[in-house]
């Protein structure tokens, strides 16, 4: 019975400890499933014969697997635990079957015979060409399209508009535009003007007097823009006219420009909140202005009554 149980560990466990060494001694993939342009790994086992190699790690050159289809990056030679692996990094970029270029592992001796197999996410019986892409645009061609669209609109709306009659309706459209804008542009002088003599600081707080040199300089150039912008608004030249003088064109301003004189030529300090008014009245003196803008079409090109 002893003899007997001898045989059967001789005649069997051997054979089963080669073959799990055999299934040890077979190259593998990391990941076990390597699509095309993705990154593996190749593990191949070696025998004892490689036991003396070296370990090693090298970064071939691209041009190394001879093929475009291939380029290994990156070799090493591992001993762990008492085996010896050679650890291949590679990119395949076709699928199917591919053979690895003989490698070196030390003078003299080589390995060949490896190979990988990639795989392909089409399924090369389902490959069929799609439609052909719709033209692309060049860019800018929608603006080019819809500007010119839009100046076609407007030459025809200019031209029926002139024909019938309404020639006269354009023209005070285009003066509305034109005080509008000279309106929003005296509002910006007259925001930097307040925002300077909101800057100034007081000698007495409890008088609250500013120094006069800044504060007359103010009320000039308030003086100054003001008339200017009467006469381009009005199309009128009253840059020279006194206070006096807008009474009959806008009583509201000859009030403001006669408070602003008296500040101005008064020899008395100059107290801020006084500056700071006569800039706010203007203000509202312009949203009057604007108002009446918003009012339907007049005859605009005329001078004020």
């Amino acid at each position: 019975m002893k003899i007997l149980f001898m045989l059967i560990v001789f005649l069997f466990l051997p054979g089963g400890i080669f073959s799990q060494d055999n299934r040890r001694a077979l190259p593998y993939l990391i990941p076990q499933t390597v699509f095309v342009g993705d990154r593996g790994r190749l593990v191949a086992p070696l025998g004892p014969s490689f036991m003396d190699a070296l370990p090693f790690v090298t970064e071939p050159p691209e041009s190394f697997s001879g093929s475009k289809d291939l380029l290994i990056r990156r070799i090493e030679l591992e001993r762990r635990d008492g085996l010896t692996r050679l650890l291949i990094d590679f990119t395949a970029y076709v699928p199917g079957r591919i053979i690895l270029p003989p490698l070196e592992i030390s003078p003299g001796r080589q390995i060949t015979g490896l190979e990988i197999s990639i795989a392909s996410i089409l399924n090369p019986g389902s490959m069929i060409l799609a439609e052909p892409a719709a033209v692309l645009a060049a860019p800018g061609t929608s603006l080019l399209i819809y500007g010119s669209l839009g100046l076609i609109i407007l030459v025809l709306f200019l031209a029926i508009g002139g024909g019938l009659g309404g020639r006269k309706y354009l023209v005070r459209f285009w003066e509305k535009l034109r005080r509008l804008y000279l309106l929003r542009v005296m509002e910006s002088t007259l925001k930097r003007l307040r925002a300077a003599a909101a800057k100034e600081q007081t000698t007495d707080r409890r008088s609250e007097v500013v120094d006069p040199r800044p504060a007359e300089k103010i009320l000039a150039r308030f003086s100054f823009e003001m008339r200017k912008f009467i006469s381009l608004f009005y199309k009128i030249d009253c840059h020279a006219w006194t206070a006096k003088e807008f009474l009959p064109v806008t009583p509201e301003l000859s009030a403001l420009l006669r408070r602003s004189d008296t500040l101005r030529f008064s020899g008395v300090n100059i107290g801020q909140n006084e500056l700071i008014a006569i800039l706010d009245d203007a203000h509202l003196f312009l949203d009057d202005l604007r108002d009446e803008l918003k009012e339907p079409l007049r005859a605009l090109t005329e001078g004020p009554a």
